[in-house]
């Protein structure tokens, strides 16, 4: 469900109907570059299993410099420099060098959850799909979580929908617009059912 909002499905999966309207555009009807660049630009996603997600191979500076240059080339060296140091700082991971340099496997659960907020709010996206982000956490860091959610919709005045995903449990709190839940073989959003094969933001 979560991945299907951004236009992907499992192979041998295929999207039948429905609409994903986000800032006008229906993702479902987009291809090839005008696909790639909205996922990330437009929608972004972060999945349940950061330690999964993340390239185990690069380190930390490197995985958000290549968001950057993958989806906003036309930004100068120093606005990068600027929006990295103001993202790294909205989901409160430190921008020194020393941390930057680490790879994944060196950070905890908690930081590498931040490290994939900040890769999705990097590119300023109008909606971010959370896929279960805080089951592998501990409540504690599950609240400090959820807490620079909120921080970051508020400070960077968004319009945006943060569209967060659980199965059958509750999304502690309120970080973002709406819920989508799965409740039996049905899709609920907000509490109300909805055709698991149409989600329109």
């Amino acid at each position: 469900m979560a991945t299907a909002l951004l236009g992907h499905v499992r192979k041998g999966a295929q999207l039948t109907g429905g609409r994903v309207i986000v800032a006008g555009s229906d993702l479902l009807t987009l291809k090839g570059e005008a696909l790639r660049q909205a996922r990330g630009g437009l929608i972004a996603y972060i999945p349940q299993d950061p330690a999964m997600a993340l390239n185990p191979a690069l380190r930390i500076l490197r995985q958000l410099h290549e968001t950057l240059a993958a989806h906003a080339p036309q930004l100068s060296r120093a606005a990068r420099q600027q929006r990295l140091r103001e993202t790294l700082e909205q989901v409160g991971l430190p921008d020194d060098q020393g941390f930057l340099k680490r790879f994944a496997h060196q950070l905890s659960g908690g930081q590498q959850q931040r490290v994939l907020l900040a890769l999705a709010f990097l590119l300023r996206p109008q909606v971010v799909v959370l896929d279960e982000p805080t089951t592998a956490l501990d409540v504690a860091t599950q609240a400090r979580f959820l807490a620079s959610l909120r921080q970051l919709c508020k400070t960077q005045g968004w319009r945006r929908c943060t569209c967060p995903m659980t199965w059958g449990g509750q999304v502690p709190g309120r970080p973002g617009d709406g819920a989508v839940r799965r409740a039996g073989s049905g899709m609920c959003r907000d509490g109300a059912i909805v055709q698991p094969t149409l989600a329109s933001l």
